[in-house]
């Protein structure tokens, strides 16, 4: 297992080096719920001047699911220097723990929870794939997996189920924008 643990090492160490955020803002829309700490919580609320319980609820970002975060402005963080923890480490967080997780499991090196909607991150994963001989394989049930590992011995990436909702969501937050700068979207 210490082996495994190295190459996972090494294989975030690339991700992480290689990831540019390309500033879409589709994390601030797909990511359910935004975590948020109460110390991060005041000072936002200090610069935004607004109390706590107006953005907050219990430990998250105040926010329906596939609702942008109320800081996004466009593809902007209104809040980028005091953004969450949660934000400044999305979407290496939610990887590192889906690879601990699959790589324990199944006693090989793969990278899980990857997001599907990240642009950035998937320009990654070509240079990755390049780099490591890894195996690139979007939203397989676990039956498929069991199947894909005994055939194939070296890393493999799974790329997170898409989610359809948000997918929807986003397009129709792209076409908004799109009809109100173009003066389409404009009731009359």
């Amino acid at each position: 297992m210490e082996f495994i643990e190295f190459q996972l090492h090494e294989c975030y160490k690339f991700i992480r080096s290689n990831f540019k955020c390309e500033r879409c803002g589709r994390c601030c829309v797909c990511i359910n719920p935004i975590e948020i700490t109460q110390i991060e919580a005041q000072e936002i609320s200090k610069k935004e001047k607004k109390p706590v319980s107006e953005f907050v609820n219990g430990l998250s970002i105040k926010k329906e699911k596939y609702e942008p975060c109320p800081f996004l402005e466009g593809k902007d963080c209104s809040i980028y220097d005091l953004r969450p923890a949660s934000c400044k480490t999305y979407p290496f967080l939610q990887i590192t723990k889906r690879s601990k997780e699959y790589s324990s499991k199944y006693h090989k090196v793969i990278i899980g929870g990857v997001p599907p909607k990240c642009p950035a991150i998937l320009k990654v994963l070509s240079l990755f794939e390049k780099n490591f001989m890894a195996k690139i394989i979007f939203s397989i049930e676990e039956v498929q997996m069991k199947e894909i590992l005994r055939e194939y011995s070296g890393i493999l990436v799974l790329v997170a189920f898409e989610d359809i909702e948000c997918t929807k969501r986003l397009e129709n937050m792209v076409i908004y924008r799109y009809l109100q700068t173009t003066g389409h979207g404009s009731s009359q």
